[in-house]
């Protein structure tokens, strides 16, 4: 079972990825987010099946936990041009498999 870090897993496009690959099945989902309280409200009845990890994307060390035990990361955290360079970089050197949402070019360039 691939294990998959959701990264901003409680915001509006985050909660979409998080219900969607929830519902495949084939997966052990960690959702790495800045609030527990708001995963609780978000997820409830679903906190069994997935695992939570409190996350800022401003800390290099705090991405680098959420993603540690993880086999693909998923980033939703936004703004992309701010964030998405910063944990890709902290994925990168981690040699973790990566998908995010991001549809700015120069963000990810």
């Amino acid at each position: 079972m691939k294990k998959v870090a959701i990264l901003g897993g409680c915001g509006a496009v985050g909660r979409v990825a998080t219900k969607t690959i929830l519902s495949l099945g084939n997966f052990e989902i960690t959702v790495a987010d800045k609030e527990t309280a708001l995963f609780e409200r978000t997820f409830e009845g679903y906190t069994n099946l997935i695992k939570f990890k409190e996350f800022d994307a401003n800390d290099s060390n705090s991405i680098r936990k959420a993603i540690e035990d993880s086999d693909v990361v998923l980033n939703t955290v936004g703004p992309f041009y701010k964030y998405g360079p910063r944990i890709l970089k902290e994925v990168i050197e981690m040699n973790k498999n990566y998908v995010d949402i991001c549809d700015d070019f120069d963000a990810t360039k």
